[in-house]
């Protein structure tokens, strides 16, 4: 009995942690489900994508200088600006970049912001 509740709980917590994971880039799995998006459906049948899922909105890369205060978490950095600090977001390629820059180290970076979180794209010491 104990062998069989363990095998379940184990199911269990693969299936939670799949569902709750992320894709490589970092982003949320959530529209990843496989259901059909609102619409007629029709262009999908055929095999063709609407103009709107097809196509990624620009986002526009910004410059910016301020002081490494440090890692929030894996993948979270906080910069001092003028405006007081900023969390900033990094990816998996700048992540040994970041494990090397000291708090306190003056930097420039490049960034997007997308739906209100920024994203570092590049980022050296001054």
């Amino acid at each position: 009995m104990k062998f069989w509740r363990l095998i379940g709980m184990w199911l269990l917590a693969v299936v939670l942690v799949t569902a709750c994971g992320t894709t490589e880039d970092g982003q949320s799995n959530e529209n990843e489900s496989g259901m059909e998006e609102q619409g007629s459906g029709a262009d999908d049948q055929n095999g063709e994508q609407d103009e709107a899922t097809s196509e990624e909105p620009a986002t526009e890369q910004m410059t910016g200088e301020g002081t490494y205060n440090g890692q929030a978490d894996p993948h979270t950095i906080e910069i001092e600006l003028e405006d007081g600090p900023q969390a900033f977001q990094i990816t998996e390629e700048l992540k040994d970049t970041v494990a090397n820059l000291k708090e306190g180290t003056e930097i420039t970076f490049i960034y997007e912001e997308e739906e209100g979180t920024y994203y570092i794209k590049s980022i050296q010491e001054k």
